[in-house]
């Protein structure tokens, strides 16, 4: 399209009636048959996308435009204004209030649009490629030549992605599944829209994975996962069992020895998310080995056992709970009940504060803790 005349730099308006039809598009009073579907205006396309009398345009996208105070000269692809074809569609010009082409109040110029060429439009975006974390999911492809520019539909909205070949989608819930389309952009126009990929973010990452080592296996526990079917559980790296529910007792350990452990989710559907975060756990030596049990009162009883070679302190449980601790090799547990049966471990702690060993349970039979204590028979005889 070319306007001349003189005086005509700055703001100028070209309107292209692309399907020839007076009743359609944007009908402004300034021509009798105006039904603009198409304004060009300093260098960029728009489509009108109103009721016919009121002024929103929609950015199509820049293009060419050469202009000087006599001559305004623009090309415009068929396919950019809805034209698969060439032929007969009508244009108008304005500058301003009172500069018109043709003059205010008649018909719009009928064109007969003709393929004066073969626009170089952009390929459509190729070798793309999609990664997905549980929150996002980056998407890449190989740069198009001659490409300014792409456009990316994401989950059906359209956005301008500049001249980035790189999109990532972020803040996205775990286990969902998201759509994309791809298209480039040039002065003349615009690619075909990619084929559509799908791709689902991961599944959330296990959280809270704790460990509690015993002196002949390992215990895990973690929150668990919205979606998921099981759980990979890892040992230094390499998987050593799927599980159901959220918890494993690793029983292929070695005592005094340390593992580090973390978890996978998945589902039946493929989906497997990131390794939770690490969790270590050193397996108990069984230490001490020899707990002895002395009664001291109907109510107490005295524990004893060999010294633990880099032993600096000693906790005592009873019934699984802590009861106290002792720096030396012997403790008094007192306010026991007569007839009760107590079961009792001790673990062994060095100079930092780590467990490093647990004993075996003793048990003390229910009878163990019996009445007052006996004094000894006099003796008799006695010469």
């Amino acid at each position: 399209m070319m306007v001349k005349a003189s005086g005509i730099s700055g703001t100028n308006h070209l309107y292209i009636d692309s399907d020839n039809n007076g009743d359609t598009g944007y009908r402004g009073s300034v021509w009798t048959n105006c039904g603009a579907e198409y304004l060009v205006e300093n260098g960029a396309l728009y489509s009108y996308n109103a009721n016919g009398t009121s002024w929103p345009w929609t950015k199509v996208t820049n293009i060419t435009m050469l202009t000087s105070d006599s001559v305004i000269e623009t090309v415009v692809s068929l396919s950019l204004i809805g034209r698969s074809t060439p032929g007969e569609m009508k244009l108008s010009y304005r500058r301003n209030s009172t500069d018109y082409a043709p003059v205010k109040y008649s018909a719009m110029a009928v064109a007969n649009a003709k393929i004066t060429g073969i626009l170089p439009l952009p390929a459509t975006p190729v070798s793309i490629s999609a990664e997905s974390t549980d929150r996002a999911i980056e998407l890449r492809w190989a740069p198009v030549d001659g490409a300014t520019g792409y456009s990316i539909e994401v989950d059906g909205v359209e956005i301008d992605n500049g001249t980035s070949t790189e999109y990532l989608h972020s803040d996205l819930e775990p286990n969902t599944q998201h759509s994309y389309r791809i298209k480039s952009k040039n002065q003349y126009g615009v690619s075909e829209w990619s084929n559509a990929i799908t791709k689902t973010t991961l599944l959330a990452v296990p959280q809270n994975v704790e460990v509690k080592a015993g002196n002949a296996s390992v215990t895990l526990t973690w929150d668990v996962v919205d979606g998921a079917d099981g759980y990979e559980i890892y040992r230094n790296g390499e998987k050593i069992a799927d599980v159901v529910n959220a918890t494993y007792i690793d029983t292929e350990v070695e005592q005094g020895s340390t593992y580090t452990y973390a978890v996978k989710a998945y589902n039946n559907q493929s989906n497997v998310s990131s390794l939770s975060s690490q969790a270590n756990a050193m397996v108990l030596l069984i230490v001490p080995t020899d707990i002895k049990v002395s009664y001291v009162s109907s109510t107490s009883l005295k524990l004893s056992w060999d010294t633990v070679a880099n032993a600096v302190e000693y906790d005592i449980y009873r019934q699984g709970l802590k009861i106290g601790s002792s720096l030396t090799t012997c403790y008094i547990d007192t306010d026991l009940i007569q007839g009760t049966t107590y079961t009792y471990t001790v673990r062994v702690k060095d100079s930092t504060g780590n467990v490093i060993g647990e004993s075996n349970e003793v048990i003390v039979p229910t009878d163990a803790v019996h009445g007052d204590v006996i004094a000894p028979s006099a003796p008799i005889n006695l010469r």
